[in-house]
């Protein structure tokens, strides 16, 4: 994976491996999709957006988590940080 781009600093990093492993079984399960018929693929399509809705906040929060522990941002950063994510979501969503 280094010979990819990732940096090795975060192959260490279990959230990571985890976030990984969660991304491969969305992706699979995608192009999975794109082979069933097309009744299937109505029925199993909501399945996958919600997958993939929990890959972004897994991602989200892994990426907190690795800001934090890197000494990029504190955590009251990261606490106002996500508020202000609450709050722009729930304008975007009036």
């Amino acid at each position: 994976m280094v010979q990819d781009g990732v940096p090795s600093v975060l192959l260490g990093f279990d959230p990571c491996v985890s976030l990984v492993e969660r991304c491969v079984k969305a992706a699979f399960d995608s192009l999975h999709l794109l082979c069933l018929a097309p009744a299937r693929q109505r029925y199993r399509c909501e399945a996958s957006i919600k997958d993939w809705a929990h890959v972004q906040t897994e991602a989200h929060q892994v990426d907190c988590a690795f800001m934090v522990s890197a000494r990029l941002i504190t955590e009251t950063a990261q606490g106002r940080k996500s508020i202000l994510r609450k709050r722009v979501s729930m304008v975007a969503k009036s």
